[in-house]
């Protein structure tokens, strides 16, 4: 049995958000946010994951922040 399509959710958009919230300045934000709309624009395209699973990345990624940062680990 082959597992196709079933990576809940996309590591690719969720580094990236990752990324985009902790970059020091506003510029280097932007920028990391647009490269990161054109990433998705490209794993919609090419349809390495469901809609949903990059969708759903973004909100579990900033989700996963805050929890860490009301345990206080950083």
């Amino acid at each position: 049995m082959a597992i196709t399509k079933d990576l809940f959710f996309s590591g690719h958009t969720a580094t990236m958000v990752f990324v985009c919230f902790f970059l020091p300045t506003a510029k280097e934000r932007r920028i990391a946010i647009a490269l990161s709309v054109v990433l998705v624009c490209l794993l919609l395209l090419q349809h390495v994951h469901y809609s949903l699973d990059i969708a759903a990345a973004p909100l579990f990624t900033l989700a996963a922040i805050w929890i860490v940062k009301k345990a206080g680990v950083i």
